[in-house]
């Protein structure tokens, strides 16, 4: 990946070079005559970052015809956006690579109830307490399962918590609930790019070293282009959105 520059769209964290491999992997490209595959992925982060939620919407603001628009996601290949957030998965993962704690298992035993109706049945549970190395929250995990490492449990139950906050972010902050085309294909690359939406913010927060959370870096790009757009339509005066000395004056 190339030099990072501190304020960059997000759009631009993507590295070119192995975007067009992954394009000549897929042969996303073939027989596209006008609308390539990637002004279609810049499209659709837009759609997401500046929530565009119609086919109308896309043709008035991003000047791409709703046919055109409809027709790639029906017919380019899910598969190719859910590698390419793998891509940014693993630039992520080198950033983040050093900062990794020592195992946050502090118990990896039997299961002691604490109900006297529950002691007296003869049933065998393991206990497993975990700390968070990020949060340093304290997890108490029961299973049945007396194979796997404390640590394995530990990790399993991160991941299945982890991929519900990211579906409840998704739905809260890029409406994934709203989706204008409901083909099966089109849905999962929506769903891939809302998630490679997300996986773009996380890099950006690590490479600009953003202290506040996911939803206020979105916040402030949208912040950003919304300002930019109203200030390049004209506000009318009196306005304190409006650039200009009056405006400043009154503000």
């Amino acid at each position: 990946m190339k030099k990072h520059l501190k304020g960059q769209p997000i759009f631009q964290l993507i590295d070119r070079n192995k975007f067009n491999a992954l394009v000549k992997k897929w042969d996303m490209d073939k027989w596209v005559q006008s609308f390539s595959t990637w002004e279609m992925t810049q499209a659709l982060i837009c759609c997401f970052v500046m929530r565009i939620e119609s086919f109308r919407e896309v043709e008035a603001t991003l000047k791409i015809p709703d046919s055109t628009f409809g027709d790639s996601l029906r017919g380019r290949s899910h598969g190719f956006f859910q590698e390419l957030c793998d891509l940014i998965l693993l630039e992520i993962r080198a950033k983040t690579e050093c900062h990794k704690n020592k195992t946050g298992v502090l118990y990896n035993g039997p299961y002691k109830p604490t109900n006297k109706k529950d002691r007296k049945k003869d049933i065998k549970l393991r206990h497993v307490i975990y700390r968070d190395p990020t949060s340093q929250k304290i997890f108490h995990f029961i299973c049945s399962d007396s194979k796997i490492s404390g640590q394995s449990i530990a990790d399993i139950y991160k991941r299945r918590w982890a991929v519900e906050l990211l579906f409840r972010w998704l739905k809260g902050h890029l409406n994934i609930r709203r989706l204008p085309t409901k083909t099966p294909n089109s849905i999962k690359t929506q769903l891939a790019v809302a998630v490679l939406v997300q996986l773009l913010l996380q890099l950006k927060k690590i490479l600009d070293q953003f202290n506040g959370t996911l939803w206020e870096l979105l916040r402030s790009i949208r912040t950003g282009l919304n300002y930019k757009i109203l200030t390049a339509s004209g506000a009318p005066p009196g306005c304190r959105w409006n650039p200009s000395p009056e405006a400043s004056l009154t503000s």
